[in-house]
């Protein structure tokens, strides 16, 4: 039904963090850590860290799988749903507000910034999800969510290319996206850069009204809290009175400094706001995080109103298949979805608002009758509206990872037993920080 083209774009991507997935926890300091009850809500997770390493999930006393037991002891980590994340929170039929589709990096500022303007709206979030894994709050986890097998990556395969992919099977990328609450925010690099205002400006001067640079910058610095405003992140670009914590990592390889220097000598600029007045040098990049951990949108628009406020619903493990629609087919009324092996509906008084992501937002809207009509056709799907261009011009940046070696006279070691150890005490050093791809 689709077929993406990736234009090629190259991005260089630096980084550090080295994983030993066998070594094993001997410290008394960890073990001391390991003996105490796991939290409330801790719960065993089947997919995780040690399948990110090509482990079996099963490979008791691997370094990863202790980590990860290491961190169901940090009750400030957890998804705060836990625990709750099975029970039919809807009743059939139910009626609110607003549904939201969707609780990834848009769909939960949608839900959150909804629930708060007026207490007296009720939101439902639909997530086909579950909650967010642990192991991927601590930034030095980074991409450890983005490979195949692991049950919060959605792992869509692209179609065949000639010129992409050569070391895949028949040329077929797998596009990662991420799968429960949080989104992709479970798996990215936590790196906050927006778009160049080029790209808005084009946007408004073909038609698009209110996308202007000048237009979209207060929604950007109406959600920060930048927590480095100064001489060089500068208070006309950014905010402080957001939900979204912004700052520089706590932690940074010496490595990173050299590169950093490297620039300054081909004559770039180093060290500015490359989201300030311009984006052109080298850097070390703010990132969504907070207190050492990985802050998505969910963790900083929904997950603080659950327990508090009554008008928000959040349902996890709840798979939209199809918008429902009035009977003459003009408004859309609300959203069938599978939960528990189960088919339920949810109706809005007021809208639905499907925020599914890249691949499923258009896949949702052509089940649901709205496309090209020849494609929905060829498929028996009842045309709703004749929509050609749904589905269409996805446009994205394509990777290359690039292999060299460094001439350092010491290699540092990023995951070890003291390194862990100091995130967990201290939410700070290595494992607080995504390594070098934090150079851009």
């Amino acid at each position: 039904m689709f077929n993406y083209i990736v234009p090629s774009t190259l991005i260089l991507l630096l980084t550090s963090n080295s994983f030993d997935c066998l070594l094993r926890v001997n410290n008394s300091y960890l073990d001391e850590i390991l003996s105490q009850p796991k939290c409330d809500k801790a719960l065993e997770e089947t997919s995780s860290l040690p399948i990110s390493c090509g482990l079996s999930y099963d490979s008791e006393g691997s370094f990863m799988h202790q980590v990860e037991d290491l961190l169901e002891h940090q009750c400030d980590l957890i998804d705060p749903i836990r625990g709750n994340e099975n029970d039919l929170l809807l009743q059939a039929d139910q009626e609110v507000d607003f549904v939201v589709v969707g609780a990834g990096t848009a769909g939960s500022i949608v839900a959150g910034r909804l629930a708060t303007t007026d207490e007296n709206w009720e939101v439902a979030l639909l997530e086909a999800g579950g909650p967010y894994p642990t192991g991927c709050m601590f930034p030095g986890s980074y991409f450890s969510y983005a490979k195949s097998g692991v049950e919060y990556n959605w792992d869509f395969p692209l179609e065949p290319q000639e010129e992409a992919c050569k070391g895949q099977t028949g040329g077929i990328c797998r596009w990662p996206r991420g799968k429960g609450l949080g989104g992709t925010g479970i798996q990215h690099g936590m790196m906050y850069m927006r778009a160049n205002p080029w790209d808005y400006n084009q946007w408004s001067n073909l038609g698009v009204d209110g996308w202007s640079y000048d237009e979209i910058l207060p929604y950007f610095t109406v959600s920060e809290n930048n927590i480095q405003i100064g001489d060089i992140y500068k208070a006309e670009y950014h905010g402080t009175n957001g939900p979204v914590t912004i700052s520089q990592f706590r932690d940074h390889p010496e490595l990173s400094e050299k590169l950093l220097a490297a620039g300054g000598e081909m004559g770039y600029s180093v060290g500015q706001d490359l989201n300030g007045e311009s984006q052109l040098g080298f850097t070390l990049a703010q990132a969504t995080h907070v207190n050492g951990s990985r802050l998505s949108s969910y963790n900083a628009y929904v997950a603080p109103l659950l327990g508090k406020q009554d008008n928000i619903i959040v349902s996890p493990y709840s798979y939209v298949t199809k918008i429902i629609f009035s009977d003459d087919n003009k408004n859309a009324t609300g959203v069938e979805y599978m939960k528990n092996n189960e088919t339920y509906r949810i109706f809005a008084r007021k809208e639905v608002i499907i925020s599914a992501g890249t691949i499923q937002s258009p896949q949702i809207l052509m089940l649901s009758g709205l496309g090209p009509r020849e494609q929905l056709e060829d498929l028996d799907i009842e045309v709703i509206q004749d929509m050609p261009k749904v589905g269409q011009n996805l446009q994205n940046h394509i990777s290359f990872s690039i292999k060299f070696l460094v001439n350092e006279t010491c290699y540092e070691e990023r995951l070890n037993e003291d390194n862990v150890y100091q995130y967990l005490t201290e939410r700070n050093g290595p494992l607080s920080s995504t390594g070098l791809s934090q150079v851009i």
